[in-house]
């Protein structure tokens, strides 16, 4: 898994390189504060590298249909939490999504 993944990432980072360099050549990091610097970094290594990192763990726990159940929920998770935690409002289209989530994991969840 851990391979396949580094591979989908370079794939995925070569596709759309195209379309993000000249954005990034052009912006200017001098303006970029350290808080933020912090949070870019926080991203990469918490959200990123331990989220992948469990991902490959979960992997080995328990069935990939299961693991794929939490990884789905996880938007829905992320936005009843920023709910509770930061007043955020949830718009129809994500109230729309979340009940998406839902279906779709109570169906995967139906013995056929």
């Amino acid at each position: 898994p851990i391979q396949l993944t580094l591979i989908i990432m370079l794939i995925g980072t070569v596709c759309f390189m195209p379309f993000g360099i000249s954005s990034i050549l052009e912006f200017p990091f001098s303006t970029v504060s350290n808080e933020e610097w912090f949070g870019l970094g926080y991203i990469i290594a918490v959200n990123s590298v331990i989220g992948y990192w469990l991902l490959m763990f979960s992997l080995t726990k328990a069935p990939s249909s299961e693991v794929s159940i939490f990884i789905n929920a996880q938007p829905l998770v992320a936005a009843v939490f920023s709910y509770f935690y930061n007043g955020e409002t949830i718009s129809a289209l994500v109230a729309v999504g979340g009940g998406l989530i839902l279906a779709g994991i109570w169906f995967m969840n139906q013995k056929h």
